[in-house]
């Protein structure tokens, strides 16, 4: 297997990457480990068009490098589980990661290392993908709070309380779906939110301030 390119989005976490990044990642992944674990047969077929969805959940904090290392590792019994040819299914694919990242646990020296140079490389992925969500949407709909934060940390997002506070107060109106008429009743949804609540609100607030940072910065 070592004729298999990697390209800079195969050191990206799933949870990183688009959902169209992802398909093909996972068809690639499907296609390897056909090749590596030689499965045959329309039985290994079908189960691994069955599987490919479910491995993305199983391994979605991993990039497609590290389940290819994995899937080498077991396959070289480097891993405390009896390789098999000819056969997988999710349960054995869970075993496998649930293995492996229990090695990338082990001491410093044996843990995968994520360069800063990846990691600005995945936070810049990231921001362009809710920047290019909210242009063709008019608002994010994706999930954005780890581009907020990470945003907020270089100082490009605003940091007066004036602002924040009028953002919050404007998450909370949307929070509420419905009227708010009077600052009675404001106080009284503000009273009643409860610890849940309170974080939907925050991250609310965090969509609304990076959609006003697309629309002031980055048109």
């Amino acid at each position: 297997m070592s004729n298999i390119q990697t390209t800079q989005h195969d050191l990206i976490p799933f949870k990183v990457l688009t959902q169209g990044t992802i398909d093909k990642q996972l068809v690639f992944l499907g296609v390897f480990l056909e090749r590596l674990l030689s499965l045959q047969g329309e039985v290994s077929k079908q189960r691994m068009k069955v599987m490919l969805p479910m491995m993305k959940d199983s391994a979605w904090s991993l990039s497609l490098s590290q389940v290819r290392q994995a899937f080498t590792m077991y396959v070289q019994g480097k891993l405390p589980l009896e390789p098999k040819t000819n056969f997988l299914d999710i349960i054995l694919f869970n075993k496998v990661v649930s293995l492996y990242r229990q090695q990338m646990k082990q001491p410093k020296t044996q843990e995968h290392y994520t360069s800063p140079e990846e990691i600005e490389f995945i936070m810049t992925e990231a921001v362009d993908r809710i920047h290019k969500d909210y242009k063709q949407n008019g608002r994010i709909t994706e999930m954005c709070h780890h581009v907020y934060d990470h945003l907020f940390e270089q100082g490009k997002l605003p940091k007066e309380k004036e602002y924040k506070d009028k953002t919050f107060i404007r998450a909370i109106v949307i929070h509420a779906e419905e009227p708010i008429e009077d600052d009675t009743m404001f106080k009284k949804i503000c009273s009643n939110i409860t610890t849940t609540e309170k974080n939907e609100v925050v991250n609310i607030a965090k969509r609304l301030v990076l959609e006003d940072y697309f629309k002031q910065y980055k048109q």
